[in-house]
């Protein structure tokens, strides 16, 4: 998809994929929303000469170069969306990739989840810093090139139920914020409740008998084996 010369589309719900860039912003700012951008042999997004889209809840996984690569005055905002394991053939592609030529601009990058990208595995930012609830955890898909939340997703209830052009319904058609809660990340939202995770705290004193305190300002004595 080819956004050019002052154009404002709205490229919502597609999945795009076995192209060369996913979409490509030159001198155009567009909302880009909903979308799965995968398998393509450039970058997923690629911003050029002033462009500044508006990037909310899409999923990028798998693109050959860059996950999104802004350049020449461009400054996008993205907010949550999971931006994984694109450029891993190539130490020098990123996530989010802000070129230093001609970048006095910079992306505003909150609430995404950035993880796995580049050969390194952790080429997540370049020349960009991200702002407020990014993670970079495994998003955990439910299946290979199914880009659906698994119940244990770190991305579940994690985005921003304030980001910008945020839509009513997911890719699926689905409600975008599920039962009235917290927005997820990407391009599809769970529509379940989570799984909880849990585990356990082995904690002891030293001095053996010392008093332990807990966050709930719970006092204990002795050794605590488990809480």
């Amino acid at each position: 998809i080819n956004c050019y010369n002052s154009s404002f589309p709205v490229i919502i719900s597609n999945t795009i994929s076995g192209s060369s860039y996913g979409i490509c912003c030159d001198f155009s700012s567009p909302v880009i929303t909903n979308n799965i951008i995968s398998g393509n042999s450039n970058y997923g997004i690629y911003c050029y000469r002033y462009s500044s889209p508006t990037i909310t809840n899409n999923t990028m996984s798998g693109n050959s170069n860059s996950g999104i690569y802004c350049y020449f005055y461009s400054s996008p905002v993205i907010t949550n969306n999971i931006i994984t394991e694109n450029g891993t053939t190539n130490v020098s592609y990123y996530g989010i990739y802000n070129n230093p030529d001609y970048s006095s601009d910079i992306p505003t990058i909150n609430y995404n989840c950035v993880w796995g990208n580049g050969l390194s595995t952790t080429n997540n930012y370049y020349n960009c810093t991200p702002g407020v609830g990014n993670i970079s955890t495994q998003p955990q898909f439910i299946g290979v090139n199914d880009y659906h939340l698994g119940t244990a997703s770190p991305c579940i209830n994690k985005g921003s139920n304030t980001a910008p052009s945020i839509p009513s319904t997911d890719k699926d058609g689905k409600p975008r914020i599920y039962n009235n809660y917290i927005v997820d990340m990407g391009a599809y939202e769970y529509q379940g409740t989570p799984t909880l995770q849990y585990g356990t705290l082995s904690i002891s004193s030293n001095p053996s008998g010392a008093s332990i305190f807990l966050d709930n300002g719970t006092q204990t004595q002795g050794t605590t084996t488990a809480i």
